[in-house]
C-alpha cells in the first residue's frame, strides 16, 4: 500500500467540530434505574390518600371530643343555674321586702340588705312621718323621744327645703357596723344641701333609719364651740389632714394637725391629737381612705393658752356618725 493512501484514509475517519459543537458520542445505551418509574408514581399516589385518610380520622375524632367537652360544659352551666335558682327560691321568704314602706327583718341570722328602690321608699317613708306612734317602726331614735323626733321633720321642710332627690349610696360599713346608706339632696335658699341616712339592721324588728346622724346631733352645738361658748363638745364632723402649728400646738413632733369642719358651717376648727395616741391612730385609719373630707364623730376641748380656733381632739367616737358598740379609737389603744 502506498504511503499516500494510508494518510488519506486516517484523515477521512476524523470529523471536525467547530467551536460551541456538541460531542458526537454516538449511540448511548439507557442506563437501567434512570427516571420515575411506574411503580414508584403508584406508590406516592397510595402514600397521599393514605396521609388525606388519616386527617380525616384526626379530624373526626376532634370533632368527637368538642362534642363531649360541650356536653359537658352545657351540664355544668345548666347545673350551677338550677343551683341558683333553688338558693334563690329558697330564700325568697326571707328577703327584706317593702311591706307598707316597711323593711321587715330576715329570719336568718344575718339581715338582707336591702335592694335600691326598697332603701329609698323606706327614707321617703321615714321623712313623712308626723305621727309619733309611727317613729319606732322607722327610726331608731337613741336617748331621743318620738315627738322631738317629729318636730325634727316637721321642721326640717323649713330649714333645709323641700326633697329634690334621693339616691342610694348602697354599702357603708363602719365601726363593725352593717349599713345601708341613702343621701337626701334639699335645695336650701338654692344653695344645694345634703343629709345622709344610715340604716341600720336590727334583727327583731328589721332595717330602721339612724336618727341622730341624720340629724347630725351634737352635744353641745358646733355653733357654741365656734363662739367659744363651750369648752369641750362630741361633734358630728369633717376631717381632713393639715399642716397649721402654733401657739401651744407648735410642734410638730408632738402634735399631728388637721382641718375640721362642719357640714352646716362654712367656719374651721384646728383639731390636734398627740403623735402616736390611740386617736391619731384611729384618725389616720379614716383619713386613709384617700377622700378630700372624711366624716367622723369626735370629742374635743380647749387647751390653756390655745387660741379661739384650737382644740385637742380627746376621743374619736366613730369612723363615720354613726356610733358602733365602743369608742372606734379603743380599736387603736
Amino acid at each position: 500500500m502506498k504511503p499516500e493512501q494510508v494518510i488519506t484514509s486516517v484523515k477521512n475517519a476524523r470529523t471536525e467540530r467547530a467551536a460551541g459543537d456538541a460531542p458526537n458520542l454516538g449511540k448511548v445505551l439507557k442506563m437501567p434505574g434512570t427516571g420515575l418509574p411506574k411503580g414508584e408514581k403508584r406508590k406516592r399516589k397510595k402514600g397521599t390518600r393514605a396521609k388525606r385518610e388519616g386527617g380525616r380520622i384526626v379530624s373526626n375524632w376532634m370533632k368527637l371530643v368538642g362534642l363531649v367537652l360541650a356536653l359537658i360544659v352545657g351540664i355544668f352551666i345548666y347545673s350551677l343555674v338550677r343551683f341558683a335558682k333553688d338558693k334563690t327560691e329558697g330564700t325568697v321568704a326571707q328577703r327584706l321586702v317593702v311591706d307598707n314602706v316597711e323593711l321587715k327583718a330576715s329570719k336568718d341570722s344575718g339581715p338582707t340588705s336591702p335592694s335600691e328602690g326598697e332603701a329609698i321608699a323606706f327614707v321617703r317613708a321615714a321623712l313623712g312621718v308626723r305621727d309619733p306612734a309611727l317613729v319606732p317602726k322607722f327610726f331608731e331614735a337613741g336617748n331621743h323621744s318620738p315627738e322631738a323626733i317629729v318636730a325634727f321633720l316637721t321642721g326640717l321642710e323649713k330649714s333645709e327645703g323641700p326633697i329634690t332627690q334621693i339616691n342610694w349610696l348602697s354599702n357603708m360599713d363602719a365601726n363593725g357596723l352593717k349599713l345601708e346608706g341613702v343621701i337626701v339632696h334639699f335645695p336650701k335658699n338654692d344653695r344645694p344641701r345634703s343629709r345622709i341616712a344610715f340604716l341600720i339592721p336590727n334583727s327583731k324588728e328589721g332595717w330602721r333609719m339612724d336618727f341622730e346622724s341624720f340629724a347630725r346631733i351634737e352635744n353641745p352645738s358646733w355653733q357654741e364651740m365656734i363662739n367659744n361658748q363651750v369648752d369641750q363638745a362630741r361633734l358630728r364632723v369633717l376631717l381632713a389632714a393639715d399642716s397649721y402649728y402654733n401657739g401651744p400646738f407648735r410642734d410638730d413632733k408632738i402634735w399631728v394637725s388637721y382641718a375640721i369642719k362642719s357640714p352646716d358651717s362654712i367656719e374651721i376648727l384646728q383639731g390636734y391629737c398627740k403623735v402616736g395616741s390611740p386617736q391619731a391612730a384611729a384618725i389616720r385609719s379614716i383619713i386613709s381612705k384617700g377622700e378630700k373630707m372624711n366624716r367622723a364623730t369626735i370629742e374635743v376641748r380647749r387647751v390653756p393658752d390655745g387660741l379661739a380656733r384650737q382644740v385637742e381632739i380627746t376621743r374619736v367616737l366613730a369612723e363615720d356618725w354613726v356610733m358602733g358598740p365602743e369608742p372606734f379609737d379603743q380599736l387603736f389603744d
